[in-house]
């Protein structure tokens, strides 16, 4: 019987945290490894990496931006 996931390899891992010391969301980084979301925000976590809820990250856009007129 096949296993339903991939393992994750070091290439990967590492290819993760940098994305994510840089900055990029977490769906970026879904894309550029062909993973599934909740798989790269699991791993994310268990690097104790996790990435900013949306929520705060649309607020955080909001008190930038400001309020439109």
């Amino acid at each position: 019987m096949a296993l339903r996931y991939r393992v994750w390899t070091d290439d990967e891992v590492a290819k993760l945290s940098s994305m994510i010391e840089q900055g990029a969301s977490a769906r970026r980084v879904a894309v550029a490894l062909k993973r599934p979301l909740d798989s790269v925000k699991n791993r994310a976590r268990d690097l104790g990496k996790p990435f900013p809820k949306e929520a705060d990250i649309k607020k955080r856009i909001k008190q930038i931006l400001g309020t439109p007129r």
